[in-house]
């Protein structure tokens, strides 16, 4: 266009064009040449390096993009670090590197079981620290510690965990992991912490936190004294706390499976030997009643075709 008015001002008639396809001709060529140009130095197109939440933050952090902005960042992080560790008390701090919580993540997580108001303040806590995989296990691993440090049983514990189990199914197996180590090492287990886990194995079976199967890794053949210990004190907790219906639930869970064969023959024969037999002694006779009862509903679950 320019060029005509230059062509129509020096009256240069040669360079006016005659027809309208020669005007678009000119102004398609003007553009390729604009787009020629640009694509020439820049070849891949400008993307922004900035977020959606850094746009909605940016009152807060500030706006880091621009050249000679504050990042108020990494300052509001060392805050909150400042007031975690400022939030419980140095007695507390000091238990819990006693019990070698040496990590950041598994001395919040101990902080946070040990003054949690209730299991639900306690489960809330921990899921607003905001783990993710192996952290989680910590949680699992901090809190069967925690709960093998008290002298008996409390349950709360059990609490927390089957409200981590209900959230996640990852603890589920988390648990499994945890509560089979202890198994294979229950040698090393103080005579009182032995009932506590029985405890708290009897009680995650009895909501569905864990299924009987947990014990499938049982060397029914070569029981120790302690192993028998701990199995019968859990089965007798399950059985003597459930209903028919209830204790049905439980075991079927290990039924059917051809690879739980073993497994079942095992349970099957320890149920009537260990709980049968051996419980005539301890308990009177309406509880043993009442157990007979409960073994029988068991194996029939077992053996369920």
């Amino acid at each position: 266009m320019l060029e005509i008015l230059s062509a129509i001002k020096n009256n240069n008639v040669n360079k006016i064009p005659t027809s309208s396809e020669q005007c678009y001709s000119t102004y398609i060529d003007q553009v390729q040449k604009v787009i020629r140009t640009y694509y020439k130095y820049n070849k891949t197109p400008a993307e922004l390096t900035i977020s959606y939440e850094d746009l909605l933050n940016a009152d807060n952090k500030g706006r880091w993009w621009i050249v000679g902005s504050a990042w108020k960042g990494d300052e509001q992080k060392n805050n909150n670090n400042l007031q975690k560790k400022d939030m419980y008390d140095k007695k507390l701090l000091d238990m819990a590197k006693k019990y070698r919580m040496n990590t950041d993540t598994r001395k919040n997580i101990f902080c946070i079981l040990f003054t949690a108001e209730d299991y639900l303040d306690a489960f809330n806590k921990l899921v607003r620290l905001g783990l993710k995989g192996l952290q989680q296990e910590e949680i699992v691993s901090v809190l069967i510690h925690c709960l093998l440090v008290y002298k008996v049983y409390n349950p709360f514990f059990a609490y927390v965990a089957q409200q981590l189990c209900q959230s996640n199914r990852k603890y589920q197996a988390f648990f499994k992991k945890s509560i089979n180590v202890r198994l294979e090492e229950i040698d090393n287990l103080k005579k009182n912490q032995i009932p506590i886990l029985a405890s708290f194995l009897a009680k995650m079976l009895r909501n569905h936190s864990l299924p009987i199967t947990i014990l499938k890794n049982v060397d029914w053949g070569s029981l120790n004294k302690l192993m028998v210990s701990f199995v019968r004190q859990t089965l007798i907790k399950v059985l003597q706390d459930s209903d028919e219906e209830e204790t049905t639930n439980i075991f079927l869970k290990a039924s059917k499976n051809p690879t739980l064969q073993f497994f079942r023959e095992g349970l099957t024969l320890f149920l009537s030997h260990f709980l049968i037999k051996n419980a005539s002694k301890d308990i009177s006779d309406k509880k043993l009643e009442l157990l007979t009862n409960r073994v029988k509903v068991a194996q029939a679950a077992l053996n369920r075709c």
